[in-house]
């Protein structure tokens, strides 16, 4: 059934596909008050009515207001589907670190400018009593004048009393007790989603053509939750037995039998990690979640950082005119998988958007 007063409000004319979302389709459409063009998210609804992610999207961003939070601005129902109305952004984190390869990547002071706004956001969510539970670089939307925006609150939850919560996220995030089955306080698994957000920025990686997990193993592939861990201990070395008291001892004896030095400090060195970025990262990727440093914390030790915007404008446009380019240099091929085993031949000839995945491997440290 049509919503008559979306209709009116909305102008389906000028509605085009924008992508699809985790929970549903992304479109973006024209506001007939203002002109201004918002974003649609359209959730199918399920049997018993609303979706359950729509429904948190919706109660959790009715509830927060934060600049560096997604706006709701309106929401709907129309036909077996929910529609959220939200303000537009022009890209997400991951696709833009992937057009920043292209003439290099994120100086610090973008990444600390990047940091601040993610951290200040996760802080207040946190304070607020929610838990976002799918902290990830798709999640971070930026606007055209480069404020990032936290988003896609589908599986967010309010758990003031920090109750111990069901698995949930994106499994190059998790923290390793929701991999191992040990549910846990939320809000540690936000944190450690962060600090890998945090090493994705540093090692330019984009989550998506490339993630940490595929350099540290040195293979790209759909890793499982046991590879997972067993990458986690090459980046932080094998976990004592009371870093991983909440998990059972034949999951410890099972992936934890051989001791392993960590390379995480190594890597940091040699990406030239600012000392904020260093903290931060190894504050919150950690084995043990009581252990890991709050979002607060974080943003304290942002305070006084040089930082530096992002023209995201002229970032897309370079990216525009490499594609353009490219297209004209030589006709469209079919698109194959990177072998990572050749990342170990001479880097000569190779386009410097792929140079930052041979970098761990040449080092000698991975």
């Amino acid at each position: 059934m049509i919503n008559k007063e979306f209709r009116r409000k909305y102008s389906l004319q000028q509605c085009k596909k924008q992508g699809q979302g985790g929970q549903g389709k992304i479109l973006t459409a024209v506001n007939l008050e203002s002109g201004s063009t918002v974003i649609v998210k359209k959730i199918v609804n399920d049997a018993s009515g609303i979706a359950a992610c729509a429904w948190r999207e919706r109660q959790a961003l009715s509830s927060l207001s934060h600049q560096n939070i997604i706006k709701l601005l309106d929401s709907y129902c129309e036909g077996n589907s929910t529609l959220l109305i939200l303000e537009k952004c022009e890209v997400d984190l991951s696709v833009l670190l992937q057009a920043v390869r292209i003439s290099g990547q994120f100086s610090v002071g973008n990444r600390h400018y990047l940091l601040q706004s993610i951290f200040s956001a996760l802080s207040y969510i946190h304070e607020q009593g929610f838990v976002h539970r799918d902290i990830k670089l798709s999640n971070v939307l930026l606007m055209r004048d480069s404020t990032p925006k936290l988003a896609d609150f589908g599986l967010s939850v309010k758990n003031p009393l920090g109750l111990p919560l069901s698995d949930a996220g994106s499994k190059f995030y998790k923290a390793p007790e929701l991999l191992l089955n040990s549910k846990i306080k939320g809000r540690e698994g936000d944190l450690f989603a962060a600090g890998m957000l945090a090493l994705h920025l540093l090692l330019n990686c984009d989550d998506e053509e490339v993630t940490v997990y595929d350099l540290i193993a040195q293979e790209q592939t759909d890793h499982s939750a046991g590879q997972i861990i067993n990458i986690l201990s090459q980046l932080l070395g094998t976990p004592k037995r009371e870093e991983l008291a909440h998990i059972n001892d034949m999951y410890f004896q099972t992936y934890f039998s051989e001791h392993v030095e960590g390379k995480l400090s190594q890597i940091l060195l040699q990406f030239e990690a600012s000392e904020v970025e260093a903290k931060i990262i190894t504050g919150l990727i950690k084995w043990d979640p009581m252990q890991r440093m709050s979002a607060d914390e974080c943003c304290k030790l942002l305070q006084n950082v040089q930082t530096e915007q992002i023209d995201v404008a002229k970032i897309l446009n370079i990216k525009k005119a490499h594609e353009e380019e490219k297209e004209q240099i030589a006709p469209p091929m079919q698109v194959q998988e990177l072998n990572m085993n050749d990342l170990d031949a001479p880097l000569a000839g190779l386009d410097q958007s792929t140079d930052f995945c041979t970098s761990l491997f040449k080092s000698g440290l991975l």
